[in-house]
């Protein structure tokens, strides 16, 4: 279905998905240590306990993933790169308007920083032919401008 060169060479340019779509138990158990890290700070800022079904949600995550990586699988990789791009788009579209502009009309002090947020993170240079091998720079460079900015809004919200 989704069996084109584009798409393979968006994944293998890929700072993630490039080393998980090439297999290795070491990479995937890295990678899953990390989605286990982000998880466990993303529960802890947010104050609730979490509940069985949160945890229920992450170990079917965790499960998918590894099944998804531990023999890949081309078109398997291809759908979840394409279904993460439009998660991506969607929740970039969600966080500038309903954390930017609807939090600005109500003059919230985060809002600012969801917009730049979703801007920044918005995939959309990377998807070109010619940037597709600037990918791990273009990652770089987005996480480096994304840092601050967290970093600051976590600090306006406390």
């Amino acid at each position: 279905m989704f069996d084109s060169y584009w798409i393979q060479e968006q994944i293998e340019n890929h700072p993630i998905w490039g080393p998980l779509s090439k297999g290795g138990n070491k990479v995937l158990f890295v990678y899953l240590g990390i989605v286990v890290v982000i998880f466990t700070t993303f529960q802890f800022f947010s104050n609730t306990e979490p509940s069985n079904a949160q945890i229920a949600k992450y170990l079917i995550l965790l499960a998918l993933l590894y099944w998804g990586f531990k023999n890949p699988d081309k078109s398997i990789i291809q759908i979840y790169w394409v279904s993460l791009k439009i998660t991506l788009l969607i929740a970039c579209f969600i966080t500038f308007l309903v954390g930017g502009v609807i939090g600005y009309l109500r003059n919230q002090p985060e809002a600012i920083y969801c917009i730049l947020l979703a801007i920044i993170w918005i995939p959309g240079i990377e998807l070109f032919s010619y940037f597709a091998r600037k990918q791990k720079l273009i990652f770089i460079i987005k996480a480096i401008l994304s840092s601050p900015i967290i970093a600051h809004m976590i600090l306006i919200t406390k």
